[in-house]
């Protein structure tokens, strides 16, 4: 089970689907915490942990001010031929 959500996980990242991302780590987490089979489950949860808090897709910045400006001036630049 851990091993598929993990997989799950690294598929979630080549598509970029940060929903699934999350949504896999916390799987693996969750089974990974109710299961005491590995001897270094704590680490490893200290890692899921620490992978979880990453987003795939990062908010872009707010350009609309920038976009806005440049294009009054684009159009000024049109005016002079």
């Amino acid at each position: 089970f851990l091993r598929n959500k993990l997989l799950g996980a690294k598929y979630s990242v080549s598509t970029r689907n940060d929903i699934a991302f999350h949504q896999q780590l916390n799987a693996a987490l969750a089974w990974l915490e109710s299961n005491d089979q590995f001897t270094n489950g704590d680490a490893l949860a200290k890692d899921i942990i620490v992978l979880n808090k990453n987003n795939l897709m990062p908010a872009l910045p707010d350009i609309s001010e920038p976009s806005v400006l440049l294009a009054k001036h684009m159009e000024t630049l049109k005016d002079k031929k």
